[in-house]
Parts: structure tokens; sequence; C-alpha cells
């Protein structure tokens, strides 16, 4: 991933008239400095315990459990839904001092993922009956793999028409292969089900396009048929190639499945955007578009609420990041409201003294 986002730095870095703010070599470098640790190994640094409990967002997230001078304080990381396609479900904690916690849908209530896959199964059925080009713009990690899992299913079930179906996304495929390896990391139930099918992410029908050749003979096999292609928020890869061809197509639907960050074509087009620019062209918006929230890996702001909620007797503060300032905003209020915690949402250059 790290490799990946480098290309994406350095070709914004040279369209700004600046240098990227490290090079290749330095990523190789940082590699070098990493070492593994496992869920709930106790470490040491100087004088602070710490350990990473399970986050229940993607395949190896984690929270920060850090505890000094009689404190304990924990970092949420990206925290999940507890509703997880493939992962257990998050750590549950009690007794923390302070709490850093992520705030992406502060403001949100997410669908159910059963609704999630009920939207996924109908934009194939419909787009197949009108002979179009379903997309779905998703992240490499997770998101890609808990939609391969589910086609997998709806295959075997028999519930979708057979059409053809591609991931092309080099680094979703190099991912998908990340987690057919580290299958121990998943729930009990899906570790279960590998034992019997190890062919969690594989089906008839579906094709890996890892290369640049194989991406553009997508373009030659006639509809219907479905493309899952990064990046997710539609901010770059090979998505955009394919938004570019089927976005002005009426017979086609776009089936967005994860976050869109304010300023990025996907959030364009999901507040009605009748255009959009893509290789400095503007692309009409004929296509059919679909929301489904239900495959968010983040937790919404009732999950958010209820995680607090159960540290209410033991904590002194909690501190909301890792969203738009209006989001995490509201869970600071929601939190001062309803449990009389202190709580805030610093900003760039705040400071805060902790007892």
């Amino acid at each position: 991933m790290l490799e990946d986002g480098y290309s994406i730095l350095e070709k914004e870095s040279r369209a700004c008239g600046e240098e990227a703010p490290y090079a290749a070599g330095d990523i190789e470098r940082a590699l070098e400095q990493w070492r593994g640790v496992r869920y709930h190994e106790p470490i040491t640094a100087g004088d602070i315990r710490l350990n990473f409990l399970l986050a229940g967002h993607i395949l190896g997230s984690a929270m920060l459990d850090l505890r000094l001078a009689g404190r304990r304080m924990v970092f949420s990381g990206d925290l999940g839904t507890n509703a997880s396609l493939l992962l257990p479900d998050a750590d549950i904690i009690d007794q923390v001092d302070y709490l850093v916690i992520e705030s992406t849908y502060g403001d949100a209530i997410h669908q159910s993922v059963e609704d999630g896959e009920i939207f996924l199964e109908r934009a194939i059925e419909d787009v197949a009956a009108r002979g179009g080009t379903l997309m779905i713009p998703a992240f490499a990690t997770e998101r890609t793999q808990d939609i391969l899992f589910l086609l997998n299913k709806m295959v075997i079930e028999k519930r979708i028409p057979e059409v053809p179906m591609f991931v092309d996304s080099p680094l979703a495929i190099k991912i998908t292969e990340v987690f057919e390896k580290y299958h121990d990391y998943f729930s009990d139930e899906v570790k279960a089900l590998y034992l019997k099918h190890p062919h969690l992410f594989e089906f008839r029908g579906l094709r890996r396009t890892p290369t640049a050749e194989e991406s553009k003979a997508i373009n030659n096999v006639p509809p219907p048929k479905v493309i899952i292609a990064g990046s997710g928020m539609m901010t770059g890869g090979r998505i955009l190639h394919h938004l570019k061809r089927y976005l002005p197509d009426p017979r086609s639907s776009l089936l967005i499945v994860g976050y869109q960050a304010s300023g990025s074509i996907g959030r364009s087009i999901i507040e009605g955007a009748d255009s959009v620019e893509i290789f400095n062209e503007r692309v009409p918006v004929r296509a059919k578009i679909i929301q489904a929230q239900g495959f968010s890996a983040h937790a919404d702001r009732e999950r958010l609420f209820e995680f607090i909620k159960h540290l209410k007797y033991s904590l002194k503060h909690v501190f909301a990041v890792h969203a738009e300032p209006d989001k995490a905003e509201s869970l600071v209020q929601v939190v001062r409201d309803r449990l009389g915690i202190a709580a805030d949402a610093p900003k760039l250059g705040d400071v805060f003294m902790l007892e």
C-alpha cells in the first residue's frame, strides 16, 4: 500500500511543482524498522507499557492500549462495526482514562450489512437485465474482499445471473492474496468455512486483471459485466478509465460502497452532479447511481457512542479525531450532552494537558 500510494504522491507533487516529501528508498528503510507483534502481546518502551487490541475494522486493524504513570489511554484507530463479514468483533475494554477515537461517521447511522448484500444482488440483476456495465469503486483492502466473498456466496447459491466479473486493481489483487494467506485472523465462522471451501474469493466468471493490457481488454468484453476497481473514492486508479467510458451510458450503473470524502469525484456524484471532470474532460453522469452504506467497515454514530458509553465511569476525556470537522464535532456534542464526559475534536496545534 505504501508503494502504491507513493506513485500517486509523486505524481501529485510533480503537478504542484513540488518535491515529494520522501523517496521510494525511504519506504524500504522504514519497513526495515518494523516488527510484527500479535494481538494482546505485551510491549514495553521505556516507562510505557502497551499492546494491540482487536479493532474489528479491516484485516490487521488494531486499537493501541497504552499505560503510563498509572493512567491508561486507548487509541481506537479505525474502529469496526462489529458486523464484519470476515473478521471477529473488536475487543471489549474497560477502565480507560483517556480515549482518542475515530469519528468518520460521527453524525451518521449505517444500513445493515444485510442491506448492503441486497443492494449488491439487485444491482447485478438490474444491470444484467438492462445490458449495461456495473462499476464498483472499492478500497483495495477489506472492501474488495468483502464484495468478492459475497459474490462467491451468491454465485454458489445461484442468486445472480452469470456475467463476467473483473477485479481490475493490482493492489486489490495483491491484498486479496494477503487475506488468503492470513485466514487465521478471520472470525471463527469464516475460518470454519475456509476449512471446507478454501477459495473464499474465487468463483466461476471472475477474472483478475493485474496488467494494463488485461485492464484495457475489459473494454472488449460485451456487457453485461461487473468491474471492481480502485480507487474507492474515485480520486485515481483504473476506475477513472471505466467511469469515463461507462458513466455516460444510461444502461450502466455505479454502485458506491465506500466513504466519499469532500472534493472527491464520488462525493460530487452522490451530491447529484450531472457531469464530473475526468482526465481534464467533462464526463456526463447518465448511469444509474446506487449508494450502499451497509458495506462500511467504520463504526457509525451509534456504535461509536455505545463504545464510549461502556467506558463512561472511568473516562476523564474523549478526543474525536479522523473525520471532517462537522462529523467529529457532532460526536463530541452527543458525548457531552448524553454522557456528561469532557470531549473535544482537536484542531491542528491544539494542546491538552492530561492529569
